[in-house]
């Protein structure tokens, strides 16, 4: 029997609206200068901290990088955001970010055709509530559902907030579309167990989207309901296929394990070595979490590597390809 879609769900910031460069640098800049801080984020400097999600995040990585002003920390950050926000409200209600082409198109597809619309983000969930009822409307704003901020203690690439959206809205995870526009967005959406479209933005033109099933410059690129709904007929990934497994080098046993431990849980513990072994399958997507596995390169050596891996898509082809770089079969 055919899956249909149920829901179509879109980051915020980059999808819905290219806020990051003239929108959250700006309303965090002048954030810093209102609270009396020498702190200014130039565009590349941003694009450097977007790696890390969510604006408190970024901003205690920055401070962490740079050094802290004196006085609570904790309280700094939070009055930071919140004033950060204000400025970041001023902007949205001014009208001066539009939305990406073909938003509005897909969202009302979706809607006229009975799917459910939703918005994780790890935004604050003042301002995404904010762009979604400004820049798409009131009307439509309430029948999209919002996910955003604090409401997940993990934020992307962890899954915790695509999740909880399915969670939430009674979803089966295969049947749900979701649009982003990052490396860390796409890896928390198929991390869930979802299909994930990608459409580049300002700050993400560079990254690696190989586990996308569609990556275009906008969703007027091609992307209607109709091919949404195509990519959830297709049914879960294949069944359950070991790729490999990882082995801690001596003595490096507790180092990957707090690498890994928000990626991939180990497998099973053998002759006192943790082992990891990557599958593809819905029920464990640690299959794609093969660009945060090669930053912790240094703890690990092969274990072992699946001889029978078959019927590759394109998607499959770029994950193969990848684990070849990384057990050594191929020159990087």
């Amino acid at each position: 029997m055919t899956m249909k879609m149920q829901a179509l769900i879109f980051d915020c910031d980059g999808v819905l609206v290219d806020t990051e460069r003239d929108g959250h640098r700006v309303a965090f800049n002048a954030a810093f200068l209102a609270t009396g801080l020498a702190t200014e984020w130039s565009e590349d400097r941003y694009g450097t901290l977007l790696t890390t999600g969510g604006g408190k995040e970024r901003m205690r990585r920055h401070f962490d990088e740079t050094g802290w002003p004196e006085g609570d920390r904790d309280a700094l950050i939070q009055k930071l955001h919140h004033t950060k926000t204000d400025f970041f409200m001023e902007i949205i209600e001014g009208g001066a970010l539009p939305l990406r082409p073909g938003v509005e198109r897909l969202v009302d597809a979706a809607l006229d055709a009975g799917v459910q619309v939703a918005v994780c983000s790890t935004s604050n969930e003042r301002a995404v509530t904010s762009v979604v009822r400004v820049l798409l409307g009131p009307a439509r704003a309430a029948r999209i559902h919002i996910f955003a901020g604090d409401a997940v203690a993990k934020k992307k690439p962890d899954p915790a907030i695509y999740t909880l959206a399915a969670t939430t809205l009674g979803l089966n995870v295969a049947a749900c579309v979701v649009i982003e526009d990052s490396h860390i967005g796409l890896t928390a959406a198929r991390a869930a167990g979802m299909r994930c479209i990608v459409t580049k933005s300002a700050y993400t033109q560079d990254e690696n989207f190989s586990g996308a099933d569609k990556v275009v410059p906008d969703l007027d690129a091609g992307i209607d309901l109709s091919f949404c709904k195509s990519l959830v007929s297709q049914g879960n990934p294949i069944p359950l296929t070991v790729i490999a497994s990882l082995r801690a080098k001596p003595g490096q046993e507790e180092a990957l394990f707090e690498a890994l431990s928000s990626l991939i849980a180990p497998t099973r513990a053998e002759k006192g070595c943790l082992l990891y072994e990557m599958h593809r399958s819905h029920e464990n997507p640690g299959w794609f979490i093969f660009n945060e596995l090669w930053e912790s390169r240094a703890l690990w050596d092969v274990h072992m590597a699946a001889q029978h891996l078959t019927d590759f898509s394109a998607t499959q082809d770029a994950l193969v390809e990848s684990w070849q770089l990384f057990s050594g079969e191929k020159a990087a």
